[in-house]
């Protein structure tokens, strides 16, 4: 007897001790021998345990087993050695039953650590929950995370609604329908469905929920195992928003999508197609047949041949036809498509079809409008420059026949200056004066006149015109006007135009002139003539000077007749010098713009085709 059994845990039994032996030899038996622990004597049994690789002993103490049997102990050994050997059978059968018992045991608990093991490292979120109790009893950390608590405890007592939004996609409440489910799942065994969501910090999330009934220990459970299916409804509901604004798209467009499978004869048609086509999809099947039916039957060859063609030449299509309604109107529509290939073998056609019978019917009143305006152009063109011819007429003669009394006054003026002029009084020199001077203004303007009508009749001569050349004399001659005056004159070398010589140089007077004229109060007074040749060939002259230049907000009446930014009083002039320069340069298929503000300058730009800009 060890006053201490722990010390006698994994003792090694001395090679010396008889017990060795006879468990060695035999697979069970009894001896006697001292104990190994105390040294009593002790009757021992055994039993080898060959699928434990242990032999188990059971010893009883002589004076135990002897003190019971002390009356008749003279019935001698046999009964002593009978009853040993009964109680050593017997604990051996209890060494065995226990040691199966045990065994179902670690194995039943091996069992439920491996599906424990399962349950907790499966990615697949899990749930188990009580059906009568209607919360949570069990959960895997995959369900934890996607719930978005921090631990398994947090979600275990919690119910459906604790994890839902508040309604699901159909509007109905959670707890109705968490209801409905369940008692689907109940009666149909499983059940698979969408959930909306949502976790403790508001965010909602889909999901897709496999729901399974079972029955545990008495017990009626719920089994969830959950798949996040946010990414994928939100790639669903975006497919559908595309798919609304394309029939949107279609619908304003009225532009229809189809496809032909050419292995099966399928002919699938857009919801735009069957309006365009005044059909009811929901009793009309579409075919090819069907379609041709539709189209005008003098159109029928032509698209059946550009189909055709375009299915064996391996190319996309195009064309313009009419479809034949069956209340005799006539659509046209704008039809395209082409093939798909697997191989050398044609196996879908894809294309559209868009209504434009709206946009035939403007462009053929649009035809319509512009063969009636052309008509009334070409009438009012010719109404115009009957008029303009009358005009120009009347203009040159009433200039002309002014010209005779103008020079009657003007010579009768000086006459009376010359011989009566001392013996008039000083107011009347005045007035002599004023009579003379608008007489002249007058005759001026008459020969500006003549001058504009005659640009307006006379016939373009076009040769080689050096306008370098041509610029420097006008600029001498203008020099030679007033030697007095200090100008800095710049004009590039090399500008040449093919044009009119004489009405070239009638721009070119005008021109200059007007900067020479309007720098007559400016110090230090600057006037150029350049050219510049742009991107797109397009060569550009500019006559600029620093002089009085004139209000932007006036440039629309530059180039009117008789209109006069300035005084007479501050700048003299006629109003008709611009309206020629216009008159000529548009002649000649050219043009002319200006710019400038006041004290600050003015640039008069100008072309003329064929023109060549030259060099500074």
């Amino acid at each position: 007897r060890s006053r201490d059994n722990q010390s006698a845990m994994g003792n090694r039994v001395p090679d010396d001790r008889p017990f060795l032996d006879p468990a060695v030899k035999a697979d069970s038996g009894i001896f006697r021998v001292l104990g190994l622990l105390d040294g009593t004597p002790r009757t021992y049994g055994w039993q080898r345990m060959d699928e434990h690789r242990l032999v188990v002993a059971i010893g009883l103490e002589d004076g135990s087993v002897l003190s019971s049997l002390e009356p008749g102990f003279a019935r001698g050994r046999a009964v002593t050695g009978a009853l040993t050997l009964l109680l050593v059978a017997c604990g051996g059968l209890i060494v065995v039953l226990l040691l199966r018992s045990a065994r179902r045991e670690a194995a039943a608990k091996a069992r439920e650590a491996f599906r424990r093991r399962l349950f907790d490292s499966s990615y697949v979120p899990t749930v188990v929950m009580d059906r009568e109790a209607s919360r949570f009893i069990d959960c895997n950390p995959a369900a934890q995370r996607i719930y978005g608590y921090a631990s398994r405890e947090e979600v275990l007592g919690k119910t459906p609604l604790d994890v839902s939004a508040p309604r699901q996609y159909d509007g109905s409440t959670s707890l109705a329908k968490a209801r409905e489910y369940v008692e689907r799942a109940q009666a149909e065994g499983s059940l698979v469905f969408e959930w909306l969501h949502q976790r403790p910090d508001g965010t909602q999330w889909d999901g897709e929920c496999h729901l399974m009934g079972f029955e545990s220990e008495g017990r009626s459970l719920m089994q969830f195992t959950l798949q996040d299916i946010t990414a994928r409804k939100r790639t669903e509901a975006a497919l559908r928003e595309s798919e609304a604004r394309l029939k949107e798209a279609q619908r304003l467009a009225r532009i229809g999508n189809w496809q032909l499978d050419l292995t099966t004869h399928q002919l699938t048609w857009s919801d735009e197609i069957f309006r365009i086509f005044e059909l009811d999809p929901a009793t009309v099947t579409p075919t090819y047949k069907r379609f041709i039916h539709a189209v005008h039957p003098d159109d029928r060859d032509l698209v059946h041949e550009m189909y055709r063609s375009s299915v064996e030449s391996r190319h996309p299509y195009e064309l313009v036809h009419r479809l034949l309604m069956p209340d005799g109107r006539v659509k046209y529509v704008l039809e395209s498509g082409f093939t798909q290939y697997e191989g050398d073998q044609p196996v879908h056609s894809v294309g559209t079809v868009q209504d434009i019978t709206e946009v035939r019917m403007a462009e053929e009143a649009l035809r319509r409008l512009n063969e009636e305006l052309e008509v009334r152009v070409a009438e009012r063109t010719r109404e115009l420059s009957m008029l303009n011819r009358e005009l120009e007429a009347f203009a040159y003669s009433v200039a002309h026949d002014l010209r005779t009394p103008l020079r009657t006054i003007d010579g009768f003026a000086q006459l009376l200056d010359e011989d009566c002029g001392e013996t008039l009084s000083p107011q009347g020199r005045g007035y002599l004066r004023r009579i003379l001077v608008a007489v002249q203004r007058m005759g001026r303007l008459t020969s500006d006149l003549l001058t504009l009508a005659h640009l307006s009749r006379a016939e373009l001569r076009r040769e080689p015109v050096d306008l370098s050349g041509m610029a420097r004399a006008v600029a001498d001659e203008l020099v030679r006007s007033d030697p007095s005056r200090q100008v800095a004159w710049h004009i590039d070398d090399g500008m040449r135009v093919t044009a009119d010589p004489g009405l070239m140089r009638v721009v070119l007077e005008n021109l200059l002139g007007n900067a020479w004229k309007y720098t007559g109060l400016t110090t230090d007074a600057r006037i150029s003539l350049t050219g510049t040749t742009h991107a797109n060939g397009t060569v550009e002259f500019c006559v600029r000077d620093n002089g009085a230049g004139f209000d932007m907000t006036y440039a629309s009446q530059l180039f009117e007749p008789f209109k006069r930014l300035h005084r007479q009083q501050e700048f003299e002039g006629t109003g008709v010098g611009l309206a020629t320069v216009h008159r000529v340069l548009e002649r000649h298929g050219g043009w002319v713009r200006g710019e400038g503000a006041v004290g600050q300058g003015a640039a008069f730009y100008f072309s003329v085709p064929g023109a060549v800009a030259g060099g500074r």
